[in-house]
């Protein structure tokens, strides 16, 4: 199909086809890959202030782009790696991995992070002493109210159209919630130079009906993910 594609693109193809299919664990029926994408090596793209240059159909062409000041700094300071082009709703988005060594940091202390429904954070160091507490009755609350005026939304907006068009602004709310949390126990982490340890939230599914149906209300395994990769980006360990 594309004979003049650039040779590096067609190996970034093959190695993220292959990816896909050792992920699959239904080998049975064949995975498919509906994303319109190209991946480009950090060697063949050349990242500017208002843009990038890649090399497609052996000449290279400036893509122009909207790089938020976060992201700016992001470039500026990592080393960085895979960069893919993906057409989403007949719009375009560049992602970009970054390299990102964490600084070496001794740990002295410790800081317990307890998870639960009624707070959905409690943090403590290893005296007993209360650092963190975030209430939990409200936020899944105002959680529940977001997501009910979405779907009210989104069935008015169906009758007009099959597509849904409102964006992700109610759904969202409770990653943007774990994004604030993770963040001040990181803070707080780095304050006390101390080591984070987490409740483990493992055979869940096996307790009760009402426990697993409480559980539900909130993605703790969200927030955990973000706590753990905050906290490797700042060389804090997470057990």
């Amino acid at each position: 199909k594309y004979p003049n594609l650039y040779s590096n693109c067609f190996i970034e193809a093959m190695d993220i086809a292959i990816g896909i299919v050792k992920s699959c664990k239904n080998n049975i029926e064949k995975p498919t890959f509906d994303s319109y994408m190209i991946a480009f090596k950090n060697r063949d793209y050349r990242i500017l202030s208002n843009g990038v240059v890649v090399p497609i159909n052996k000449r290279r062409v400036f893509i122009p782009l909207y790089i938020p000041k976060k992201f700016k700094s992001y470039l500026s300071k990592y080393k960085t790696g895979r960069l893919t082009v993906i057409k989403k709703n007949n719009e375009y988005y560049v992602t970009i991995s970054l390299n990102i060594k964490p600084p070496k940091r001794e740990c002295k202390n410790v800081i317990g992070v307890d998870i639960g429904v009624y707070n959905l954070v409690v943090v403590a160091d290893a005296k007993g002493r209360e650092l963190l507490r975030v209430l939990g009755d409200e936020t899944i609350e105002h959680k529940k109210m977001l997501e009910y005026k979405y779907s009210i939304k989104q069935q008015r907006a169906s009758r007009y159209s099959k597509k849904c068009i409102m964006g992700n602004k109610y759904r969202n709310y409770s990653r943007y919630i774990n994004h604030c949390i993770a963040k001040q126990i990181v803070e707080i982490a780095k304050k006390y130079n101390a080591i984070i340890v987490l409740e483990k939230l493992k055979g869940i599914k096996g307790k009760s009906k009402s426990m697993r149906k409480l559980f539900r209300k909130w993605p703790y395994y969200d927030l955990i993910q973000k706590i753990e990769y905050k906290a490797k980006e700042n060389g804090i360990p997470v057990v």
